[in-house]
């Protein structure tokens, strides 16, 4: 037992096996080993979040199947535990771990996918040293499980989601959808998948639209095309049975992007959420999509022709900053924000980089009801093909020659006038 951390552990495993012959996860097709007792709810032993085509690809389930000292919970322990333990373990005198030898040893942590490991790269620990490493899903390292520190799922708890979102919109809810995650009474995430949720509200108007979701491997559900009729404050119920329900409360505006809070800073106005400072107005977040999409660049003849300038454009023939392209001009008919329609406004553009940096400066990660956490193309260059693009949230910049190309997929935020 490690007391520092309140876990047990087992007695390494003399050799080394594949991931899958160490992780359990129920949902692999033919697993003989299902949730019992013993996972509390779990119907995998993942680290957190099972993202992508991480699974059990394999019959075989050591550490779930392991009954060791009369007990039969156990599992394949997290990066963040074994690292812990070998820390305590080097410590002792012997080292307190039974068996451990110098080799790198699975936990159930991802650290994703890359070159040809295509059944994912998972975090190791050798435990007599701490050294962190990875391998390959289909390599082999060796094992050591532990039990403890699992409690029961008790409640439907927020994962993300949308502050506030406009009448009847699920545009901007695709970008930023409601996810709930099914979660111990701390908050800590239970894997537990095939469990229905329902969405219901309160107070305000009617719900329609997708209100029922069922979860994934990682206990997540997601609501990203529900829609409420009436402008207001909404209370949304996320509920399943056996589970305390989640009650999240929801600003619903009259335009997409509705700001999370009318104040000093911004307005819901115009069209969008109004920066006060710069007077520009910001609509719901779109995309991912190429620089080219998003852009407008028009020019008779070659490409674009059927979306020439109109009564918006004033003298504008184009959205670049400083009218300059900088790299490879608009190469697509598409052409977001030009055509788009929100709010009853059609002056839309894409934005400067500099007018982004502004309104992240303002507190748009604050009082955009829906922002998505990823880069947003800007009309800005730095004379190469590059674009310059700005993450709201984090702050998080990529510019120069080096930096996103035009080809590649960002989201795309409009601003007027």
């Amino acid at each position: 037992t490690d007391l520092a951390g309140g876990l047990i552990y087992s007695k390494a495993t003399p050799g080394a096996m594949v991931f899958s012959d160490a992780i359990w996860d129920q949902d692999y097709a033919g697993n003989a080993a299902t949730a019992d007792a013993f996972d509390l709810g779990r119907t995998n032993d993942f680290d957190g979040n099972v993202t992508g085509g991480t699974t059990d690809q394999s019959v075989v389930n050591y550490c779930h199947s392991l009954n060791e000292g009369g007990q039969q919970d156990w599992r394949l322990p997290t990066k963040t535990e074994l690292e812990q333990a070998a820390v305590h373990s080097i410590a002792g005198s012997p080292p307190y771990l039974a068996g451990v030898a110098a080799h790198p040893y699975w936990t159930s942590s991802l650290v994703g996918y890359g070159g040809s490991c295509t059944a994912g790269n998972f975090e190791t620990i050798d435990p007599t040293t701490g050294a962190a490493g990875y391998a390959c899903a289909s390599g082999s390292s060796w094992v050591v499980c532990v039990r403890g520190a699992r409690a029961a799922p008790t409640k439907i708890a927020l994962v993300s989601g949308p502050k506030a979102v406009g009448v009847g919109n699920t545009q901007a809810l695709a970008q930023t959808p409601l996810v709930v995650a099914i979660a111990e009474a701390g908050g800590k995430p239970v894997n537990r998948s095939g469990v229905t949720v329902t969405l219901s509200a309160t107070s305000l108007g009617a719900l329609g639209g997708t209100v029922s979701a069922t979860t994934d491997r990682s206990g997540r559900a997601a609501f990203a095309a529900f829609t409420l009729d009436t402008a207001g404050s909404a209370q949304l119920t996320v509920a399943s049975a056996g589970l305390t329900p989640l009650v999240q409360a929801l600003r619903v505006g009259a335009f997409p992007q509705t700001c999370a809070v009318d104040d000093a800073a911004f307005q819901t106005a115009d069209g969008g959420c109004k920066s006060l400072a710069s007077g520009l107005v910001w609509s719901a977040p779109a995309g991912p999509m190429t620089w080219h999409d998003a852009i407008w660049g028009y020019n008779a003849g070659t490409f674009n022709d059927g979306d020439p300038t109109d009564a918006d454009d004033a003298s504008r023939t184009n959205d670049y900053a400083g009218a300059n392209p900088g790299g490879a001009a608009d190469s697509s008919t598409v052409n977001y924000c030009h055509q788009l329609t929100e709010g009853g406004k059609t002056d839309w553009r894409v934005p400067t980089y500099a007018e982004l940096a502004n309104v992240r400066s303002a507190g748009a990660a604050t009082h955009f009801g829906v922002l998505p956490d990823g880069f947003f193309w800007s009309s800005s260059h730095d004379g190469c093909s590059a674009v310059q693009v700005l993450n709201l949230l984090t702050g998080d910049f990529r510019g120069g020659c080096g930096g996103v190309g035009r080809d590649g997929t960002q989201y795309a935020l409009c601003v007027r006038p």
